[in-house]
């Protein structure tokens, strides 16, 4: 088996060789698919994230998310955590502004006040998790920064309640990931192919 390092290359030389289209084309069709999932309509909580380069295109999903009343919390990187808050519409608009730019040229929430931090133990969420690679027994391989890793072991470790799902193209979708003990397994897997759900 490939070492993450040496998958992580491979990933990222594939994904940089698409067209640009390609990552808002599926990522509208990975919407469709996944608000008509029971995982979907279970949860009022959802986590999304917004799209870097490379990643699957989100705008649909964002979209969806308002058109369905969802309580919409999206992730700020903060210093080597991650928190999700609180935002009010698809343009970010919030009381304190709109988007800002994140350490990694990503857009965040520009409101970061402690009544919009999600916390775990306020419910039960749908975690939409980005990554570099998956496969179809729930396991992922992020870009190295343990971000999610941490936040879903922050999750554990206060027995909250929550449903992981895999958000990606179905290109980054391969035979086996490596994982470590820490890696947290997924619960399902939604590409433009397909829902696959592993618990």
């Amino acid at each position: 088996m490939l070492t993450k390092q040496e998958l992580r290359k491979i990933m990222k030389g594939r994904l940089s060789s698409l067209p640009e289209e390609r990552f808002a084309t599926e990522g509208k069709e990975a919407a469709k698919g996944l608000v008509k999932t029971e995982a979907w309509g279970q949860y009022r909580r959802v986590l999304l994230f917004l799209s870097m380069a490379g990643e699957i295109g989100m705008d649909a999903l964002l979209a969806l998310a308002f058109e369905h009343r969802k309580d919409l919390y999206l992730p700020r990187t903060e210093g080597e955590a991650m928190r999700f808050y609180r935002v009010d519409s698809p343009q970010g608009r919030m009381a304190q502004g709109p988007w800002t730019t994140g350490a990694f040229g990503i857009r965040e929430p520009a409101d970061c006040s402690s009544v919009r931090l999600f916390r775990g133990e306020d419910g039960p969420a749908l975690v939409v998790t980005p990554g570099l690679a998956f496969d179809k027994k729930g396991r992922r391989m992020g870009r190295g920064g343990g971000y999610y890793d941490k936040f879903f072991a922050s999750l554990d470790g206060k027995g909250a309640a929550y449903y992981s799902v895999g958000f990606c193209l179905a290109s980054q979708v391969i035979e086996e990931v490596p994982v470590d003990s820490h890696d947290k397994r997924l619960d399902a897997l939604c590409t433009a192919e397909g829902f696959w759900s592993f618990s």
